[in-house]
Parts: structure tokens; sequence; C-alpha cells
């Protein structure tokens, strides 16, 4: 079976390695998205990138570490 997973990681500078995090609900799977660290607010965004079906996804979404939390986000207004 083909397609993308579904998993989130993240890098422990501490230990330097990854570990795995586990989260109820999270952004859909996807390749090719733009993702940032917004340090003002402390959170990482993710933008757009396409799904398994290969539609370009036009989304928003914000994790925060802290919480282990993905919001989707919609912004309004000029890019």
């Amino acid at each position: 079976e083909q397609g993308f997973f579904e998993d989130n990681w993240e890098w422990d500078t501490r230990l330097g390695r990854w570990f795995e995090r586990t989260v109820d609900d999270q952004a859909p799977p996807r390749q090719a998205a733009g993702f940032a660290y917004d340090s003002g607010r402390d959170v990482f965004v993710l933008f757009g990138g396409n799904a398994n079906s290969g539609r370009a996804e036009g989304d928003l979404w914000e994790w925060d570490a802290r919480t282990n939390v993905w919001t989707e986000q919609f912004p309004v207004g000029p890019a």
C-alpha cells in the first residue's frame, strides 16, 4: 500500500536524537508542504502540500510542541 505516514517526530537537542510524538488529532498527511518555526509565538507552522490523492492542499496548521496539539488556522485578509 502506498501513501503518506501520519507520524510526528521531534528532535531532542539535549539527547541528540529523534523521538516520535503521538497525537490524537493532527493535520492530514501530505508531501511537499511548507513547514517553519514561528519563534515569536513558539509554534510550528505547516502550509499546503499534496494529499495522498495528489490534490494540492491550501490549508494552514499550527503545532504547539508544549501541548502536543495541532490546530487548523483560518487566516483572513491579504497574504
